[in-house]
């Protein structure tokens, strides 16, 4: 009898080792840490780059709009006119617009990309009409 009872009570075989089929929490912190301490320089790094091109760019539009300023006043030229420069690598638009405003000349300069609609620098300056 005792032979019968053994053979109707299920056997529950357990594993010898353990597989673990996961990840701990520990191991998920110190893979997170890395990430992070790759991620962060490398974000930073880019993002210098990214707005070194952009004030690289804004000082060469200052720059050109003071130089057209300076011509404008200096030839007394006012009459409207649309240009485009090359600078280094970059084709800049330059436009000089003329206004006049009873009695005093509204001269404004502004620089744009080649491609934008927004202008990337203005000066505006007013003189007495001569």
């Amino acid at each position: 009898m005792n032979d019968l009872q053994n053979s109707m009570t299920p056997t529950i075989h357990q594993p010898i080792l353990k597989q673990n089929d996961g990840y701990t929490l520990v191991e998920t912190l110190v893979a997170s840490a890395i990430l992070l301490g790759v991620l962060i320089p490398a974000a930073l790094f880019l993002g210098k780059i990214t707005m070194s091109q952009y004030s690289h760019d804004l000082l060469v539009a200052t720059q050109l709009a003071r130089e057209e300023m300076e011509k404008t006043l200096i030839a007394a030229s006012y009459q409207d006119e649309e240009k485009l420069m090359d600078f280094g690598k970059r084709r800049w638009r330059l436009t000089r617009a003329i206004e006049n405003q009873s009695g005093l000349l509204v001269i404004r300069i502004k620089v744009f990309k080649p491609n934008s609609v927004n202008p990337l620098v203005e000066f505006k300056t007013m003189r007495v009409q001569p």
